[in-house]
């Protein structure tokens, strides 16, 4: 499960009204493999646009990848480095 904040919310309808969560990245490491966290961007998804479902999530417009599972809630918040916004994914485990 996946939720949004009303700041998350607000911020994404004011830059289009959607977002798209791409797939988590597997990386090699020397005592194993994990999986880092799923990269959140604004707007529709590429191209390819048939790996992705849409949802409404809090009144936005989510597109996940149509395998997309997490066995732990998840949200989606909105962070802040000098004057630039970012969308990131809370509660991933990398292991």
């Amino acid at each position: 499960m996946i939720t949004v904040n009303d700041d998350v919310r607000e911020y994404v309808l004011e830059q289009g009204g959607t977002i798209t969560i791409e797939h988590a990245v597997e990386a090699g490491m020397c005592c194993g493999r994990i999986n880092l966290a799923p990269s959140v961007r604004l707007g529709q998804p590429p191209q390819d646009g048939h790996a992705y479902q849409l949802t409404q999530i809090n009144g936005i417009g989510v597109y996940l990848p149509k395998n997309f599972t997490s066995p732990y809630p998840l949200s989606i918040a909105l962070g802040k480095i000098f004057w630039f916004k970012t969308l990131h994914v809370e509660g991933w485990k990398i292991i």
